[in-house]
């Protein structure tokens, strides 16, 4: 098999797929403002007594637009060697210098584009910068917002990729290996699914209890779920936010009022609800 037709591992394709979310998210955006930019303008000229060309306002946004756009790729590339394991004191000065960078290639390039393109559709010729540096300071206040904006979609695409990418191989670790894993805190927990007792709901976490003792994961209950089923374990819910592991209930106790409640191996015991107690007890 030759270098071209090697596939992508997993990690560059998720990187493939932020990018090219992020850059038709920054995209829609940017193509709205310029429309509603483009629309408010004319109609506030239209107000006054000046005889105006509508096509103006268009021109001056799209050219923007074309250099904003063509500058996404080069934006995503580069916030891909800024980190955020280099910490704000590295990361921040790398990122106002990459502004910078951006808004003088944005300015640049967009006033090009209008001195080729205004004699054919305004007709005359484009006047660059009354006052050079007042102006293009008035661009870079515009530019460096439009810069982290950008960033920070680049950013979330990319934590949303690697959410889809972690869930996708804890799946395949349930399916292929009986191994259930698990994020708590900074460490990566991997655990038979046999060993999981039973689990309660904790927030935005699930309190994992196991043989030798309980976890506080960040996943939801039933997701935990989901991963135990297709790892051939045989969970079952007693409650709304717990579940346990069928075969590590021992006891049955029914209560008065149609609940109950379950004595596992490990000598806990767990209430189960009315509601569930026919899914626990016709196992």
């Amino acid at each position: 098999m030759t270098a071209h037709n090697t596939p992508l591992d997993p990690q560059r394709r998720a990187e493939r797929r932020a990018g090219l979310q992020a850059g038709l998210i920054f995209a829609a955006f940017a193509s709205a403002s310029v429309v509603v930019n483009a629309l408010s303008i004319n109609s506030e000229l239209a107000r006054g007594a000046a005889v105006f060309n509508p096509a103006q306002a268009w021109l001056l946004e799209l050219t923007s637009l074309v250099v904003l756009l063509a500058l996404v790729p080069a934006v995503i590339a580069l916030d891909r060697r800024i980190p955020l394991a280099l910490g704000w004191r590295v990361a921040l000065p790398l990122h106002l210098i990459a502004a910078l960078a951006f808004t003088t290639a944005h300015v640049w390039g967009m006033m090009l584009l209008r001195e080729l393109l205004w004699p054919a559709v305004i007709g005359g010729s484009y006047t660059y910068f009354d006052l050079l540096v007042r102006d293009f300071i008035y661009e870079a206040r515009k530019d460096f917002l439009t810069y982290a904006t950008l960033v920070l979609v680049i950013r979330l695409a990319r934590r949303i990729e690697d959410y889809r990418l972690e869930l996708a191989e804890g799946h395949a670790r349930a399916k292929g290996e009986a191994l259930i894993v698990l994020k708590c805190g900074g460490r990566e927990l991997r655990l038979p699914a046999a060993e999981i007792i039973s689990a309660e709901a904790a927030g935005n976490y699930v309190e994992v209890s196991t043989p030798t003792g309980s976890h506080l994961a960040r996943i939801t209950l039933g997701g935990l779920e989901t991963l135990l089923k297709e790892a051939g374990a045989d969970p079952v819910r007693v409650h709304r936010s717990c579940l346990v592991a069928r075969p590590a209930v021992r006891e049955i106790i029914p209560g008065d009022s149609g609940d109950a409640v379950a004595v596992l191996s490990s000598g806990a015991r767990i209430p189960v609800s009315r509601r569930y107690r026919s899914g626990l007890s016709g196992g």
